[in-house]
């Protein structure tokens, strides 16, 4: 597989030195691949109408991948092809009760994710123990995009309002502009496909988030319950309507990109195999810093200098990875421009969850968890649980369908389980009177799950060291302070699902604690200036021309939502600013070795 996909280092050598490529995406996830997809897509189908340079005659019918006022995008990942994750995310997501006992299909990335990621050490400092740290890349084409949750909401706007630079503020949440939606539509491959309205809802699903925003909702004063979006294409209402489609299913980076490979695509180049080192930047002393080299080695461990030929590099390697390149070039202490924020500010966010399983009467029209008829369903909504609207926390409550986590069925969840009439039982009955109602087909186990995910800002004691350790020194989380809430807002919700029941069930519930759920952000954190950041508002490092990073580490805090979608919209605007600024003139230079940072 990978030898008929990949093309050779020579050949790309010989390229770059040509000048032929305009961009360089150091791997290929959710900011790489999207990012890389941008820049492709952004050229022209036909040569403008004077063109300042000589094309082939058929240029104005139909410009060939080759002619040299298209633009061209290498795109380097350190893994290959490793398609049995790939084919993770094809499958259209939805929820079948006919399947197995009743659960649905096993759904659970996350165990994969842990599988196939590469292993990252957590030290300690006051221990100087080491222990297993729950995020870390993953080496291959599509890198965690292959198995992530698909879950993929907005940031709370006013947290992005307080920590993102307000250019990329107004980006995200414009009417007009729309950073939000356009993520979304490419995400869930719909045109037509809306944030606020990601796909269409069916009635009994309706009358459920009617119910919360007709009794949960005026208690607290939130704003309304609505769908949480997925990164998928569902299944299409009508079979014929769509002759000979299939649906995309799950969002990965690996599709688009295959289908160019496969096709010859002259526009993208995917080397893949090749673990980017360093960047290294010219000899000749300019301001900004330009990179004029990438110091790279290949599958046998062996060093090669490639000559970028001008090309504006963009490092999407990961919170990790990209902080231990910056580190290997320099770009921490280098006395021509080092940033002290480089590598540190390491966080993930905190997660907690109430799990619930109960038996409802299939034939009971009145309840409308039973009118599901165990299809899936996830909501979400916007709470506050403490003083500051930039504080609060999005609540997702998930019903039949594993959790946006990857983890509903953990057996280390304390399980809250419930009898049709309302009554309190432990597994063990629970599993029992479910058995011996088996032969009645008359009632269903519902698997619900309140989740509450909440934001942490940047630690800069926490770093990275190299690209096998982080130093975790703080984690500030506050979310065991608000268990009491949380236990009483998820027994509100119980109780307006299921009208007849009216107890308080507050006091036998257990909140689980997810801890890092690998959303490890900000080593290269986004800036108003290189005092408060790394890169600025269009992701460029400051104090250089033509290096750029795209990826969870420019995220300035860690947020309350899944960030995928955030970054997926961050990529589409890199990728807009990036061909509205024209190529740097190529320049000759030796060689000038890099001093690696040590932390």
């Amino acid at each position: 597989m990978d030898t008929h996909f990949q093309t050779t280092l020579d050949d790309v050598s010989k390229r770059l030195k040509q000048g032929y490529y305009d961009y360089i995406v150091v791997g290929s996830g959710m900011g790489g691949g999207i990012l890389a997809r941008t820049l492709v897509e952004g050229n022209p189908k036909h040569c403008p109408e004077h063109c300042p340079i000589d094309c082939p005659k058929d240029c104005s019918v139909d410009c060939p991948g080759d002619c040299p006022h298209r633009r061209h995008v290498l795109l380097i990942e350190w893994g290959g092809w490793f398609l049995t994750t790939h084919c993770l995310n094809d499958p259209a997501p939805r929820w079948n009760p006919l399947i197995g006992d009743g659960d649905g299909p096993p759904v659970d990335n996350f165990k994969l994710f842990g599988v196939a990621k590469k292993p990252v050490k957590r030290r300690s400092p006051e221990t100087s123990t080491f222990t297993e740290y729950a995020g870390g890349p993953m080496h291959h084409v599509g890198g965690r995009s292959t198995v992530w949750g698909l879950f993929t909401p907005a940031i709370d706007k006013d947290q992005a309002k307080k920590y993102f630079p307000r250019k990329v503020y107004n980006y995200l949440f414009d009417n007009q502009l729309g950073g939000y939606s356009h993520a979304y539509r490419l995400l869930s491959n719909n045109p037509n496909a809306t944030i606020s309205s990601p796909y269409p809802v069916e009635q009994p699903a309706k009358k459920i988030i009617e119910r919360l925003n007709e009794v949960v909702q005026p208690k607290y004063g939130w704003d309304d319950f609505g769908p949480s979006p997925m990164a998928a294409e569902f299944p299409l209402g009508q079979i014929g309507s769509e002759m000979f489609t299939i649906t995309m299913g799950g969002y990965s980076t690996v599709s688009w990109m295959m289908r160019h490979v496969v096709s010859q695509s002259k526009l993208l180049t995917i080397l893949s195999g090749i673990k980017v080192v360093a960047v290294d930047r010219t000899a000749i002393d300019q301001h900004p810093n330009r990179v004029a080299n990438l110091i790279v080695s290949d599958h046998l461990g062996r060093e090669h200098v490639l000559d970028t030929g001008g090309a504006t590099v963009i490092l999407s390697a990961g919170t990790i990875d990209t902080a231990a390149i910056a580190l290997r070039s320099g770009l921490r202490t280098g006395g021509w421009g080092g940033n002290k924020l480089v590598s540190i500010g390491l966080m993930d966010h905190e997660i907690k969850g109430i799990p619930l399983e109960m038996l409802v009467d299939k034939d009971d029209e009145s309840d409308v968890i039973s009118q599901l008829k165990g299809r899936a369903l996830r909501l979400q909504n916007w709470v506050s649980l403490e003083t500051g609207a930039e504080k609060r926390c999005l609540l997702n409550v998930i019903i039949n369908a594993p959790s946006p986590l990857g983890r509903a069925h953990d057996e280390s969840l304390q399980v809250l389980y419930i009898d049709d009439d309302g009554t309190l039982l432990d597994k063990k009955r629970f599993e029992k009177k479910l058995e011996m109602r088996a032969g009645e087909r008359k009632f269903r186990r519902v698997s619900i799950m309140v989740i509450f995910g909440f934001y942490a800002e940047l630690q800069d004691e926490n770093k990275v060291v190299d690209e096998t350790t982080v130093q975790i020194t703080s984690e500030t989380f506050n979310g065991c302070k608000f268990e009491r809430k949380m236990k009483r807002i998820a027994s509100d919700i119980l109780r307006a699902l299921r009208p007849p029941i009216e107890t308080d069930y507050s006091e036998g519930m257990r909140i689980s604690d997810f801890g890092e759920v690998a959303h490890e952000v900000g080593t290269m954190r986004m800036g108003q200036d290189r005092d408060t950041g790394v890169v600025d508002e269009n992701l460029c490092v400051y104090e250089w021309g033509n290096l750029f990073v795209c990826d969870l580490s420019v995220f300035p805090v860690s947020p309350s939502a899944n960030p995928s979608l955030t970054l997926a919209a961050l990529a589409q605007r890199l990728g807009a600013h990036l061909w509205d600024s024209p190529k740097l003139p190529q320049v000759v230079v030796p060689l000038q070795p890099s001093s690696s940072d040590k932390v």
